[in-house]
């Protein structure tokens, strides 16, 4: 019966271990596209690896303020399911006219040409499909960019791999990557070139100055993913926009990208208030663990000096109460069970 109890005791405990475990892990990977906390091919985990070799420190975040007003960081927007609204498009706008530089990836979604509007970027991104059915790595929907310009931000990138990516209507903005000139806009989704669509080079990446800062426009977020990031020159692309400064922060603010508990802790690190209660709240619980084990640990010192046998458990429960007044008769009868067990192990143990 014995082994038996053991048994179930240790199946309870496995059982407890494995969902907390579950937990943890669910509360902290997420499987969204772009996400730095998801692993998989559409995930963007080698980011934080990318930025160690550039020697730049890795953060991402869920607000916007945390980095506002650090125009010395390289902050990364891929793709925002919605829009920033209007005092959220001037604290960016404000950000990159102090010094600071944002890299925005967008393919389709059509929340950033409003945000370029308001930075007072003149680039725009197209959001219709690019194919090149000359230039490309395993289909002409995932486009190679052949035409880089000689520049820092491309030292060492010979070509750009596009997964299902866009082109971008440069503007006044300088163009860093083209197409190749086999490239054309498939307006239709039909997968071929029709007469109404040409062949020609297109700006695919772009960068523009604005105040002190610049904006950098990728017309793919998909470079940045784990299986496109080994492609030839789009990790080398990485490398060297994250080297350009010491801080390279992800703003996941608009994106579902961030695992519940990533969440909480963010909110944890840019919440003063909020640290404080949790700090009072583990004080006070490890306050009161403390003080139920010194209690415990002073009846087994008092009870092991007497004989417990020799005294009747109203005897015992009387001098409990009148040490510990506090305590409830429930409490005191616990824990002179637990005492008297831990008295009796000991009298076995001589």
């Amino acid at each position: 019966m014995a082994n038996t109890e053991q048994y179930v005791r240790w199946l309870v405990g496995g059982l407890a271990v494995l969902i907390v475990v579950t937990i943890l892990v669910a509360g902290s990977t997420s499987t969204a596209s772009f996400s730095a906390y998801n692993s998989a091919w559409d995930g963007a985990t080698q980011l934080q690896d990318i930025a160690d070799t550039a020697e730049a420190d890795f953060s991402t975040t869920s607000d916007i303020t945390s980095y506002s007003n650090n125009p010395d960081a390289l902050v990364v927007i891929l793709s925002p399911d919605t829009a920033y609204s209007d005092s959220e498009q001037e604290q960016l706008r404000q950000f990159v006219s102090d010094g600071g530089t944002l890299v925005i990836a967008e393919d389709f979604n059509p929340h950033t040409n409003s945000l370029l509007n308001t930075l007072g970027a003149s680039s725009r991104v197209d959001g219709q499909l690019i194919r090149d059915e000359t230039n490309y790595y395993r289909s002409p929907n995932i486009t190679v960019a052949t035409e880089i310009k000689n520049e820092s931000i491309l030292s060492g990138v010979g070509r750009l791999t596009l997964n299902h990516g866009t082109s971008i209507q440069a503007g006044n903005a300088t163009v860093l990557a083209r197409s190749s000139g086999y490239a054309y806009i498939d307006s239709n989704r039909n997968h071929e070139l029709d007469d109404s669509e040409s062949l020609r080079s297109r700006p695919v990446v772009t960068r523009e100055s604005i105040g002190n800062g610049s904006v950098v426009v990728v017309s793919d977020p998909s470079i940045f993913i784990n299986a496109m990031a080994e492609r030839e020159g789009n990790q080398q692309f990485v490398r060297n926009i994250f080297a350009t400064r010491s801080d390279v922060i992800v703003d996941y603010s608009h994106t579902s990208s961030v695992p519940p508990l990533v969440s909480l802790l963010l909110w944890l690190r840019a919440t003063p208030i909020a640290q404080l209660l949790v700090s009072v709240v583990c004080l006070t619980v490890i306050g009161i663990v403390t003080r139920h084990r010194t209690v415990v640990e002073e009846l087994i010192s008092d009870t092991s000096q007497t004989t417990i046998g020799s005294s009747t458990d109203d005897d015992i429960a009387d001098y409990l109460h009148r040490k510990y007044p506090e305590w409830s008769q429930n409490q005191l009868r616990k824990l002179m069970a637990g005492v008297m067990n831990d008295g009796q192990k000991e009298g076995d143990d001589d």
